[in-house]
């Protein structure tokens, strides 16, 4: 274990006897009045050791003050029975969360030296523990709520001051490829590579909805401006139809040649538009949509009633493949993008082409319509983020990406821009500047879709490594910025099964239930004793 000066750079070395897998400062207090104490003011350290026991640090007469471990026979419930991965301090300083591979994590009050809980629900080791910078950051929570993530591939949410299990997240159990909100925020609707979509409560702990029928991957999905329909399109060259109350599929559509890559809401009527699932600006109480427009590889927009169930338009014009569509807010217009390296608007009413925007050198991937109608962003297969004025018929590149576009959209308020693709990020744009405000890094793969929910407190994001990312806005002295507030996964068919050493398995049937969770890393834990808990 080391200790850096960063002014001066020197170091020293302090020897704590076992190799160290973690270390965490106790928090800086500000207490008015009052004196300061050493977990006050960040001079107490934490480290997490390979021999499952814990040092606690005066950091400045560098000497340790407290052990915490388990006790000589083994199987005292106090400590950790293997490494401790991660240590975390609470906000107020009182308490220390520690989680390690014996697959619990421990309260501790670390001056006494004891152990106020031990949480129990993850089937493999802990990666990482930490806490909500205020109590009740989650609806659920009386306390400070505390995380954790394990090798078992979900994320864990525990009420410190209750020991109640609060959540656990998983979402998809392949490649998610699009999200949609509804318009109060909710539920969110989501739609992957393991060919369902699923609806996700927002706001309480639940099981996602699980809606069945494509044959194939779910390439998009929109939820109506009431939120009364979903609508999906996929693989399977289908559009399908799903009432958000029940479940039950309403409608199948299959008249496309080919995928079905965006989907949009609209009505005759002037209401909110959807952006290929999105929802910004829907207001509580919007014109109920009569209307749905897909887009396909096949090149056709097609336009379908949702009453009658029957197609009442076919916009043709584009040359190669629509990845996008959207709706204009006063549901007058779509915009459609291309593989042709254009975008097209097309006038709802007449159906008829109104303007066609060269995108040379790009597929156009993603399309959004301002709040105001009056801009259109685009982005594609360059990496530019586009923005078109098309009241003066100006085009400006609002930044780029190192890799693909494949969504952007608009901040309810019409000041920002969410863009995602291939380089794993989403960016956050000021519209008024033209500079990147903000990346968010989340992902490990393509994030396919962004999109903010009706009130701009939370940004939605999806991926190809299975997962939906809720970033939620936090005010700072500077303006703002969007953190990770929830990871959203489904768990795989063979999720945590152990397969190390197993014989009669082909390499290729090991890399087959790999892929569906299984492991195949040995492992040595043994149960620990810890304590009882309410999970």
């Amino acid at each position: 274990l080391r200790l850096w000066d960063l002014a001066s750079g020197d170091s020293t070395k302090i020897v704590t006897g076992s190799p160290v897998w973690s270390i965490a400062f106790s928090p800086i207090l500000v207490r008015s009045g009052q004196g300061s104490s050493p977990q006050g003011n960040g001079q107490i350290l934490a480290s997490g050791h390979h021999d499952g026991s814990i040092g606690i640090w005066d950091v400045t007469t560098q000497t340790r003050v407290q052990c915490l471990k388990t006790g000589s026979d083994g199987r005292s419930p106090q400590g950790h029975a293997r490494a401790v991965r991660s240590v975390a301090f609470s906000p107020d300083g009182r308490w220390l969360a520690s989680g390690g591979d014996d697959q619990t994590i421990r309260l501790w009050n670390w001056q006494t030296g004891q152990v106020d809980w031990a949480l129990k629900g993850h089937s493999s080791w802990i990666s990482n523990v930490a806490f909500s910078p205020v109590r009740g950051a989650s609806p659920e929570a009386s306390g400070y709520t505390l995380a954790s993530a394990s090798e078992d591939q979900s994320v864990r949410l525990w009420d410190s001051q209750s020991h109640q299990a609060l959540r656990v997240l998983r979402g998809h159990n392949s490649g998610v490829w699009s999200v949609a909100l509804h318009p109060q925020g909710d539920y969110l609707v989501s739609g992957g590579q393991d060919r369902q979509v699923r609806l996700w409560p927002l706001g309480e702990p639940a099981t996602p909805r699980t809606f069945s029928g494509h044959d194939g991957w779910v390439l998009a999905v929109a939820v109506s401006p009431d939120g009364q329909w979903i609508a999906s399109g996929g693989e399977d060259r289908t559009v399908r139809l799903w009432d958000s109350a029940t479940g039950a599929c309403c409608a199948t559509w299959a008249d496309h040649g080919h995928e079905v890559w965006a989907l949009a809401f609209y009505s005759q009527g002037a209401v909110p538009g959807a952006v290929q699932g999105a929802v910004p600006g829907a207001v509580p109480g919007a014109t109920p949509s009569d209307r749905l427009a897909s887009g396909s590889l096949d090149g056709t927009i097609r336009l379908w009633h949702l009453s009658s169930h029957a197609s009442c338009g076919l916009l043709t014009g584009h040359t190669s493949g629509v990845w996008t569509v959207a709706i204009s807010p006063d549901g007058r217009r779509l915009a459609s993008g291309s593989q042709d390296q254009t975008v097209r608007l097309w006038d709802l009413e007449t159906q008829t082409c109104l303007q066609t925007l060269p995108c040379e050198g790009s597929w156009v991937r993603g399309l959004a319509f301002s709040p105001d109608g009056r801009f259109l962003s685009s982005g594609g297969s360059n990496g530019y983020v586009m923005l078109w004025d098309l009241k003066l018929g100006h085009r400006t590149v609002i930044g780029t990406h190192p890799s693909l576009v494949l969504a952007v959209a608009f901040s309810p308020d019409g000041q920002w821009l969410a863009s995602c693709g291939g380089d794993t990020t989403i960016k956050l744009w000021n519209l008024r500047t033209r500079h990147c405000h903000q990346t968010l890094c989340g992902h490990d793969k393509w994030v396919r879709y962004v999109t903010f929910s009706a009130d701009g407190d939370r940004l939605i994001s999806c991926s190809q490594d299975e997962t939906i990312q809720v970033w939620r806005k936090l005010l700072t002295p500077d303006g703002f910025i969007y953190c990770h507030d929830q990871t959203l996964r489904v768990p795989r068919p063979y999720e945590g099964m152990a397969i190390a050493g197993v014989t009669g398995l082909t390499e290729a049937q090991k890399t087959a239930l790999i892929s569906l969770g299984a492991s195949d890393i040995h492992s040595t834990l043994q149960p620990s004793p810890g304590l009882p808990v309410d999970a």
